[in-house]
């Protein structure tokens, strides 16, 4: 009978398989941790970024719509400012019609329109009646009802506007403003566009519709800062 002979060199199926030890398992798991944090922080990233190019998309087609109604009109829509007041429809419904709606949808049919083209993917409000847009209220002011710097000079009409590169015509209200538009009339300081702009909805910064049809998105001091004479919501001033 062979004997088998003994290799040595030989290692044994059953011998155990060298295993990770304590220190190294919770080193791994650091390491995962690090980079689970880098991969959420870059998607985190993409997504807010991702947001503010659907609010400028939709911004650009709110301008487009108010740019027809005032080719039919001669003059800016209204807010709920003065709406009613000149027997107008207030602006968001207003130009429906231009974006290819009924200016007097249902119920249903303006909860889906108001999801689509005016609300703000970055906008936290979930109320069909408090848009995330909101009309520069310099465009229907008059000298008879409001206290405004440049009474009486109005710019209700675009033939009245010389600066529209330079003027605000829509932007980003905070999630407390329950109006369709601002009252940037009112303002004295910085601090009170701070309080009515979400100045910081797009990582700090916020968008803003301009009255030719161009969005930016800019601090809110690159828009409002009395102290160094900068107004683009007051067309008056917004040259200057």
């Amino acid at each position: 009978m062979t004997q088998q002979k003994h290799n040595p060199g030989r290692r044994s199926s059953n011998a155990a398989a060298p295993g990770f030890s304590m220190v190294e398992l919770l080193v791994s798991m650091c390491i995962l941790a690090v980079l689970a944090g880098f991969i959420a922080t870059g998607f985190q990233g993409s997504t807010k970024k991702a947001r503010g190019i659907q609010c400028v998309a939709k911004m650009r087609n709110l301008g487009q719509g108010i740019q027809l109604y005032t080719q039919d009109n001669a003059e800016f829509p209204r807010s709920l400012h003065s709406a009613a007041s000149a027997g107008k429809l207030p602006w968001a419904k207003a130009i429906l019609p231009y974006l290819g709606f009924s200016d007097t949808p249902s119920d249903l049919e303006w909860a889906n329109i108001f999801e689509k083209i005016y609300r703000c993917p970055s906008d936290p409000k979930k109320d069909v009646n408090i848009c995330s847009y909101a009309l520069n209220v310099h465009l229907e002011l008059t000298p008879d009802g409001d206290d405004y710097t440049g009474s009486p000079a109005t710019w209700r009409k675009p033939i009245n506007l010389d600066q529209g590169t330079r003027t605000i015509l829509l932007a980003e209200p905070k999630p407390v403003y329950y109006a369709d538009h601002i009252m940037c009339h009112q303002w004295s300081s910085a601090t009170g566009a701070s309080n009515a702009v979400d100045a910081k909805r797009h990582e700090g910064k916020a968008n803003y519709l301009f009255a030719d049809g161009h969005v930016e998105a800019l601090l809110i001091t690159s828009t409002f800062d009395p102290a160094k004479g900068i107004n683009l919501w007051n067309p008056g001033l917004a040259g200057r």
